[in-house]
C-alpha cells in the first residue's frame, strides 16, 4: 500500500503524536529500569532472538559508553585464541568483528523522532513490532546490547530550553545527568563549560578568532557583545550596505583579516563571520559567503535564488544568478 498524502484520521492524530514524543524527548527524572528491561525483552522476542540475561544501569551516556567499551574489551578477550600472538592487526580485526556483530544500539528518549514517524503510520504498517523499542525509548536515555547483557543510560535529571525550545542554560549544563556529566549549550549551540559559566565581562573577546565554527562564533559574540569584540580587535569598517558591514579586524601577530558583520534575521542579533582575505566590499564578502564567483553573477539576466537562514537553494540549469537572494528568513 502506498500512502501519498495524509488521511483525515492521520492528520487529526499528528498533534497528539508530536506532543507525546516531544514529552518523551524532554523527559527528566530517574527513568524506569523495569520498563526498559521489559521493552528490551519484548524487542528481542519480536526479532526472534534469545533474550538477554543481565543488565547494567548507569547514570549517564558517558558512563554507559565507557561501560560498553569495557564490556567490548571483555568480549574481545574471551574470543581471542589463547595461542594467538598479540599483534595489532589481529586485535583490530577482532574489535571490528565485535563492533559489527556484537554491539547493537537501541533507541532511547533522544532518538524517539523516528519512532514517532512509524507511530503516525501505525494504521498502515506493522507497528506492533516496534512496541518493545517504544517502551525502551519511554524509559531510558539510551540502550546498548551485547551477548546476554544490556547497558542502559538513565535519563537526565535536568534539561533547560530557551523560548525557541533550544538547549540553553547560562549558569550550568543545559542537560545534566545524576553523575554530574552534562552538555553545556547556549541557544542550541554546544559550547564548553568554561565559556558558558564564565561571566561575559571576564571572557576574552579574542576568543571569537579561535574557531572556524560560525555558530560557536555567533554565540561568543552574542555573549561577549559585538561592541566589545569590535573594540578589542580594533575593528575598522571599510564598507557598509544596510545591516551589513565589512570590518577589518586585528587578530594579533600583525594579522588583519576581513569579517562580515551581519544581523541574523531569525534571532535578530549581530554576529561576524570570516571571509576571504581579498574581500574589500560587502558584496564581495556576500559573494564569498554564498559561493558565487564573479563570472556566475548577472544582475540583469541571472536566475533568482532563495536563502532560508544559512541554507541556500539555487535552481538547477542556470549558470548565472543575481548577486542577492530572495531571503525567506
Amino acid at each position: 500500500m502506498t500512502l501519498n498524502k495524509l488521511t483525515p484520521t492521520l492528520e487529526k492524530r499528528l498533534p497528539e503524536i508530536r506532543n507525546k514524543w516531544i514529552t518523551v524527548g524532554l523527559r527528566t527524572g530517574p527513568g524506569s529500569l523495569k520498563d526498559a528491561w521489559a521493552g528490551i525483552q519484548k524487542a528481542y522476542v519480536t526479532a526472534g532472538r534469545e533474550e538477554p540475561k543481565f543488565w547494567v544501569w548507569l547514570e549517564s551516556p558517558f558512563r554507559a559508553v565507557y561501560g560498553c567499551a569495557v564490556l567490548g574489551q571483555v568480549f574481545v578477550e574471551l574470543q581471542r585464541p589463547k595461542s594467538a600472538p598479540q599483534v595489532s592487526d589481529q586485535v583490530s580485526a577482532q574489535v571490528s568483528e565485535f563492533l559489527g556483530s556484537w554491539w547493537y544500539w537501541m533507541p532511547g528518549q533522544f532518538e524517539g523522532w523516528w519512532l514517532s514517524y512509524f507511530e503516525a503510520l501505525r494504521d498502515h504498517c506493522s507497528f506492533e513490532k516496534l512496541e518493545g523499542l517504544i517502551q525502551v525509548a519511554e524509559s531510558c536515555a539510551f540502550a546498548w546490547t551485547f551477548p546476554d547483557v544490556v547497558v542502559f543510560s538513565a535519563p537526565p535529571i535536568e534539561l533547560h530550553l530557551n523560548a525557541a525550545r533550544q538547549l540553553h542554560c547560562e549558569t550550568g549544563p543545559a542537560i545534566k545527568f545524576a553523575d554530574g556529566w552534562g552538555v553545556w549549550a547556549l541557544n542550541g549551540v554546544r559550547l564548553t563549560q568554561e565559556i558558558v559559566e564564565t561571566p561575559a565581562g571576564q571572557l576574552d573577546p579574542k576568543l571569537v578568532t579561535t574557531t572556524q565554527n560560525a555558530e560557536w562564533r555567533r554565540e561568543l559574540v552574542r555573549k561577549i557583545g559585538i561592541e566589545r569584540v569590535c573594540d578589542a580587535l580594533n575593528a575598522k569598517c571599510v564598507d557598509k550596505d544596510g545591516d551589513y558591514e565589512l570590518l577589518i579586524l586585528t587578530l594579533g601577530d600583525r594579522r588583519k583579516r576581513p569579517f562580515l558583520k551581519m544581523r541574523n534575521p531569525s534571532i535578530r542579533v549581530f554576529h561576524i563571520e570570516g571571509v576571504s582575505p581579498e574581500c574589500r566590499t560587502v558584496q564581495q564578502a556576500l559573494n564569498f559567503r554564498n559561493g558565487l564567483t564573479p563570472e556566475m553573477i548577472d544582475e540583469e539576466n541571472g536566475a533568482d535564488w532563495i536563502q532560508q537562514g544559512d541554507v541556500i537553494l539555487r535552481p538547477r540549469g542556470p549558470k548565472t544568478f543575481k548577486s542577492r537572494p530572495i531571503v525567506l528568513t
